[in-house]
């Protein structure tokens, strides 16, 4: 399918593999999406900027860097700053759009062949084919055309905007800033039975605003926007204000208090400058308030992702009533957006399309068109782009990537090109764009949304697994049954059914299984289980690991997808402990930090304490409580009167006689050797590569200790 993304500065109509069908999720054809020109604007501009760049400009991207700092040195830093040009990640782009349903995933209530509109910047973008989940996406009313429909996230996110106010019938309202939202705003406070009093700089949005029946409008400059409102208030000033406007100034923020009455409000719907003039805001009593975008459930997964609505009674207008109500003021005449419509451009002319934003005196408005017919949906549809002739691997085997993640592309991908252990024949992933990015980076000829079609590929011999948790073990049993072999991310699974099926399927399938825990590959991990193993009777060995918050709606921490830090990183050291000591577990204690008044329970904070059969003992500490300018993490052994400290893969001090001797080096986790490992092992060679004993092993004591957690819930 085609889509357009934006890259180093520039638009690209690209071939994309399309996404693949999904529970919760309805495929559409896309007829219409419309450009936002502030937003997508300024993502142009984000994508000619330098990765540097845009990490200063952003804190928590910043926040990483610094993080990659303390992982992988300055050299992991240049590696990141420093791509090809061909290793640049492709931008998704388009947030509204509509279109025709041509299948819908279990769960889904929407009709095949319904007209929708669909939304959100994660699912609507400029694509022949979307993925939309139920509450981005509403029916079109009958009598509105594609075109029109398209407005809708936009629509939704004035109509939010205006519902943030709580103005009445009769009340005067405020508008600062008359471009494609504020253009709709008016409209809508409007058609609410409110008197409008609308304010922009450009006198050719004044003018539209008035041939859409916004009387009210006025330039900025011409007249004093005090006076002209004090004048249609009796002296009072505006119920409230909204302010649509987009620019770091601090001015709109004071145009829109001025403007208001005492004990008014003035909302905040556009990315403007939020300095506040106290004084001004403290003489009137304002209310000063934030609109989120399209409404209730914008930013919560449950809702957007999950289909888990709001109850009716108690939240009424969610973003996808919003999307829905704005649809019928249009279908009622209460709102034109025709317009607003400066040019229609095929996909195919999407370069001409951006070209045109920066046109002075234009309309604000800018839409895509995708044409679509039923004999061309099988196109549509196609989910693999091949984007070269396939090449030979030198070691006669050949790798596909699934689920092209940060910590893949990042880390683990350099190291197994460098190590030559495969050719990397294609990329799999849940969306076309992303897995169109990774083959180019990493020089792949296929990129596809469909694992069982590239899994069919005889050529094909090791599958390397990096998505989200919740997706390893059903893939790592299609790898399996397929006869690949299979590199997985940790955790394997997250549950024992799960277990139980890769057992099975390991068992028909025969191929070779490893799993990403590689703290047991860091070369002072290894010395210090040298050191250790010449040192006769039981060891004490503890793992603490200052793991850091996440917040609670990461993916990690959703029992579902990510499964909680227990599972998706404690069983990292519930591998270490027993392969340091040389002895398997045979019994776990868990304690957690329990809820306190008030607050919630933090399963990030647990203890595990554990019993080898040599007799040896374990503690895993894993807190989120500690401070970043501590290590991550700190392994201690002790055994026959000696002690190792090994501090965040970096120093290992051994005490021994009275005497410490410290070994130091850069920091290695391990995946370099780990890399090693897996070629050696593929290429049936000695290897000391984790075997399928260790693997089931520490993945059966994770499930037991997330049992354990969860019962002191």
């Amino acid at each position: 399918m085609k889509q357009v993304l934006l890259r180093e500065g520039k638009v690209e109509v690209a071939d994309v593999p399309a996404p693949a069908l999904s529970p919760g999720r309805a495929l559409v054809a896309t007829a219409v999406s419309v450009i936002s020109a502030g937003t997508e604007s300024a993502a142009l501009n984000t994508s000619r900027r330098g990765a540097l760049e845009r990490a200063v400009a952003h804190p928590s991207p910043l926040k990483r860097l610094l993080e990659v700092v303390s992982e992988e040195g300055a050299g992991g830093i240049l590696r990141r700053l420093s791509p090809s040009s061909d290793e640049l990640d492709l931008m998704e782009v388009g947030y509204s759009a509509a279109g025709v349903v041509m299948a819908r995933g279990e769960g889904m209530s929407v009709d095949v062949g319904a007209r929708v509109a669909c939304a959100g910047s994660q699912f609507a973008h400029h694509a022949e084919v979307l993925s939309v989940p139920e509450h981005l996406l509403t029916t079109i009313p009958e009598g509105v055309t594609f075109e029109q429909a398209a407005f809708a996230t936009l629509g939704a996110i004035a109509l939010h905007g205006f519902r943030r106010s709580d103005a009445a019938l009769g009340e005067t309202i405020g508008i600062v800033g008359l471009g494609l939202v504020g253009l709709l705003g008016a409209q809508i406070a409007r058609s609410a039975g409110c008197k409008v009093l609308a304010f922009d700089p450009d006198p050719s949005r004044v003018d539209l605003a008035r041939v859409l029946g916004i009387e009210g409008a006025r330039q900025l400059g011409e007249s004093d926007p005090l006076e002209v409102t004090l004048a249609s208030t009796f002296g009072q000033g505006a119920d409230a204000v909204l302010i649509f406007a987009a620019t770091p100034s601090d001015e709109p923020l004071a145009l829109a208090m001025r403007l208001a009455r005492k004990k008014g409000k003035v909302v905040v719907v556009g990315d403007v400058g939020m300095g506040v003039d106290r004084s001004l805001m403290y003489g009137k009593e304002l209310d000063l308030r934030i609109s989120t975008s399209y409404g209730p459930g914008r930013y919560d997964a449950a809702y957007e992702e999950g289909g888990v609505d709001y109850p009716y009674a108690y939240v009424r207008w969610t973003e996808g009533r919003n999307l829905s109500a704005f649809l019928d003021l249009v279908a009622a005449g209460q709102v034109r957006v025709d317009p607003l419509i400066e040019h229609v451009y095929p996909v195919h002319q999407a370069q001409a399309a951006y070209a045109s934003l920066a046109t002075a005196q234009r309309k604000p408005a800018v839409l895509l068109s995708f044409p679509f017919s039923l004999q061309e949906a099988t196109q549509r549809l196609s989910q693999t782009v091949r984007l070269e002739r396939p090449r030979e691997s030198t070691s006669g085997r050949k790798a596909v990537l699934v689920g092209p993640g940060s910590f893949m592309k990042e880390v683990f991908l350099p190291e197994f090109v460098r190590g030559k252990v495969a050719v990397l024949e294609a990329v799999v992933s849940g969306g076309g764009a992303s897995a169109l990015a990774a083959a180019r980076r990493f020089g792949a000829p296929v990129a596809s949304t469909d694992l069982d079609e590239v899994l069919a590929d005889t050529s094909v011999s090791l599958v390397l697994i990096g998505t989200r948790h919740h997706l390893h073990a059903s893939q790592v049993e299609r790898a399996l049954k397929a006869g690949k072999s299979v590199f997985v991310e940790k955790p394997l699974c997250l549950t024992r059914e799960e277990l139980d099926r890769i057992r099975e399927a390991r068992r028909l399938g025969g191929g070779l299984l490893a799993v990403g825990f590689n703290r047991r590959y860091a070369p002072l991990v290894r010395e210090m289980k040298l050191r250790l193993s010449q040192l006769p009777g039981p060891r004490v060995i503890q793992a603490r690991v200052n793991a850091g918050r996440l917040p609670a709606e990461h993916w990690t921490q959703d029992p579902k997808v990510g499964g909680g830090r227990l599972l998706g990183e404690g069983c990292h050291f519930l591998d270490l402990v027993p392969f340091l000591a040389g002895s398997p577990i045979v019994s776990l204690r868990v304690e957690r930090v329990p809820a306190s008044q008030g607050m919630p329970p933090l399963p990030d904070n647990f203890a595990l304490s554990l019993r080898l059969s040599d007799g040896s003992l374990g503690s895993i500490l894993y807190t989120s409580l500690g401070d970043a300018s501590l290590g991550k993490e700190l392994l201690e052994a002790h055994a026959s009167g000696a002690s190792m400290v090994l501090d965040d893969f970096r120093q290992l001090r051994i005490h021994r006689s009275g005497k410490l001797q410290n070994i130091t080096r850069e920091k290695d986790k391990g995946i370099a050797q780990e890399v090693k490992e897996l070629k050696a092992a593929l290429a049936g060679e000695d290897s000391q590569l984790i075997t399928w004993k260790e693997i089931e092993s520490a993945t059966e004591w994770t499930l037991r200790a997330q049992e354990l957690l969860e019962g002191q819930a």
